[in-house]
């Protein structure tokens, strides 16, 4: 009996640390703010993070007060008789419109999982296979480059010349060191990279945007793709919205423009 109570009472500081009051519906400057109101921003901003509890209970009441005032106040000066407001409306109301529309557009695109099976085979024909532990030196220019290039054929350590010369902050403190990439991601320093084998580093320095790199892959290994249930929603959206984009270039293309 002795546990049932302890196992009632721990339940019962669950709920009130997780639960809030009753929310009761109130008036400022003649303003009706509801509970339903209240319940909805408190239950909104808790399933964000938000602590739950008295002291969110209070801010919300606070800040709903203080909307409600404002709204009398604005409603008082008759701020939505203006012109600049009335456009404003306007505008949004034209803006709400487009975006329903589109999104009404978009519910009502279908994706076949044929076309996702295929989407998903042709993703990972275009993958690498292999991905690479890689280090690199980056530099300002082509002749430093090509003069740490010397020195690491005459045999000195490829991370002490990293941390020596290399302008690249990330990696410079662990040697140059940046861990397991892949060719494809890597820009026009993925082709030289694929060129050389494993403890071995680019025997010409490599042109990228802000500078060159000399790069040394450590270790190789093969890339685990993962299966098609794993990326099937990140397929399936990106298919909705080719075929949306799609839809939406040809209702332009088709419309009559006349002067």
């Amino acid at each position: 009996m002795k546990m049932k109570f302890l196992a009632a009472a721990m339940l019962s500081t669950l709920i009130a640390g997780t639960a809030h009051a009753e929310f009761q519906t109130f008036k400022a400057n003649g303003y009706t703010v509801t509970k339903e109101e209240q319940s909805k921003l408190y239950n909104a901003l808790v399933n964000q993070g938000e602590p739950a509890g008295q002291a969110l209970e209070k801010r919300i009441k606070d800040s709903l007060i203080h909307d409600a005032v404002l709204l009398q106040a604005a409603k008082q000066a008759k701020v939505e008789n203006k012109d600049d407001f009335k456009k404003a409306v306007d505008a949004y109301k034209k803006d709400l419109s487009v975006r329903m529309y589109i999104n009404d557009m978009a519910k009502s695109i279908k994706i076949a999982d044929a076309d996702i099976q295929k989407a998903y085979n042709d993703l990972k024909a275009r993958t690498d296979k292999t991905e690479v532990d890689l280090s690199i030196i980056a530099v300002k220019t082509q002749q430093e480059a090509a003069d740490i290039i010397k020195k690491l054929k005459a045999g000195q350590d490829f991370a002490k010349l990293a941390k020596e010369h290399s302008v690249n902050a990330p990696s410079k403190a662990n040697g140059g060191h940046l861990g397991w990439t892949r060719p494809s991601e890597m820009g026009p320093l993925g082709a030289a990279v694929n060129q050389i084998q494993k403890g071995k580093f680019t025997p010409v320095p490599v042109q990228v945007a802000d500078g060159f790199v000399i790069a040394k892959v450590n270790n190789t290994r093969d890339f685990a793709f993962p299966a098609l249930t794993e990326l099937k929603p990140q397929i399936e959206n990106a298919l909705k919205q080719q075929k949306l984009e799609q839809k939406v270039s040809d209702m332009v293309t088709k419309a009559k423009i006349t002067q």
